[in-house]
């Protein structure tokens, strides 16, 4: 077996911790946003009924910030139509 530093293995623990956080940080915004998709799903669903899987998906797949803004009009909406428009130029 080859012989390890001191020095080395300092090393090689600070990587491994930057490595930890690193993952920890990536699992984190991964849960908010499967969270906050879960929600959207949920609030769309009592509001509107059962959703098109095609609506599943594009949830599922949108970013967090996509995600907050269809939240915001589900709030408020009294389509489906209305949370999913797009912006008008």
């Amino acid at each position: 077996m080859e012989y390890v530093s001191s020095i080395e293995r300092i090393r090689l623990q600070e990587k491994l911790d930057e490595a930890i956080q690193l993952g920890l940080s990536q699992g984190e915004k991964v849960g908010v946003q499967v969270g906050e998709s879960t929600m959207l799903y949920r609030l769309l669903k009592r509001c509107f009924g059962e959703l098109s899987q095609e609506l599943h998906e594009r949830i599922k797949n949108a970013s967090q910030a996509q995600i907050e803004i269809w939240f915001d009009r589900g709030m408020d909406a009294t389509t489906l139509d209305a949370v999913f428009q797009e912006a008008a130029h």
